[in-house]
């Protein structure tokens, strides 16, 4: 029973040992041990985390000011519709009066 259970607990690291082989990583943390390898990655995992919550934050930002922009845009427009049925008034009223 035992000498199953350390089969199997050998087995069970050779795996973790061969996932581990399959990552990306610099040749130098590469070399290290497996424990210090699962270390190096627990590290890179959490800075990537850190990144995309970064970048999430920057795209809700960029969000917020495009629909900002979109509603100065969308008021400016109505100011030129505005100011130009003034200007065609103004100009009616002008040829009329001296016309």
């Amino acid at each position: 029973m035992l000498e199953q259970s350390l089969l199997e607990r050998n087995h069970l690291i050779q795996r973790w040992e061969e996932v581990l082989d399959s990552v990306e990583m610099p040749a130098s943390v590469k070399s290290m041990e497996p424990e210090d390898r699962i270390e190096w990655l627990g590290r890179v995992l959490n800075q990537v985390h850190q990144h995309v919550a970064n970048a999430q934050r920057q795209i809700e930002n960029v969000q917020s000011a495009s629909n900002l922009l979109a509603a100065e845009l969308e008021e400016s427009q109505r100011n030129v519709l505005i100011l130009e049925a003034n200007l065609s008034t103004e100009k009616l009223e002008k040829e009329l009066f001296f016309f």
